[in-house]
């Protein structure tokens, strides 16, 4: 029995271990992610072909946010800049994907953009309080069935109301 359990401690003790390493090993990829969406951002402020542009843009915000902000970096006003920095990756995102996201959804590509600087659902949660007083160009909405969603400020229903009606117009279900 105690050489059983001095086997699964030593098969956990090496578990552990390589999962330490494949951490240590995906965020130095991370960082290189992060290194190399740095270029191309300043290589897009050489070019003057507005579709190439739009094209680099696209591949950076696919990498991920360059410099994300950190509690270290933004200390009291932690809460207010990460408020800025998710609107910012959110409207580009909603411009390219539509109108609104799940937060949900939101926080998985926020994260996944953000590299090893990860943040918690509850830090998500307070930097969405805070889009609507800072007058971001995203706003956090509640629906009556408790979906929960960030949107852009100028994603309204009537505009909802008169796409859905324009493809169902299309598809002539009207």
């Amino acid at each position: 029995i105690i050489e059983l359990s001095n086997q699964k401690a030593k098969k956990t003790d090496e578990s552990l271990q390589e999962a330490f390493h494949d951490l240590q090993t995906l965020m130095q990829h991370a960082k290189d992610l992060v290194d190399i969406a740095k270029r191309f951002s300043q290589a897009t402020e050489k070019l003057s072909n507005e579709k190439e542009v739009d094209e680099i843009r696209k591949c950076i915000l696919d990498l991920g946010i360059e410099s994300p902000i950190t509690k270290d970096i933004a200390g009291s006003r932690w809460y207010n800049e990460l408020a800025k920095e998710l609107s910012e990756f959110t409207r580009r995102l909603l411009v390219q994907r539509g109108g609104m996201i799940g937060l949900a959804d939101l926080y998985c590509l926020f994260n996944r953009a953000r590299g090893t600087a990860l943040i918690s659902p509850e830090d998500l949660n307070c930097a969405c309080q805070l889009l609507d007083s800072l007058h971001l160009p995203v706003m956090l909405r509640k629906f009556e069935s408790g979906l929960i969603v960030v949107q852009l400020r100028s994603f309204d229903n009537k505009e909802i109301a008169n796409k859905i009606l324009e493809l169902c117009k299309i598809k002539k279900y009207v």
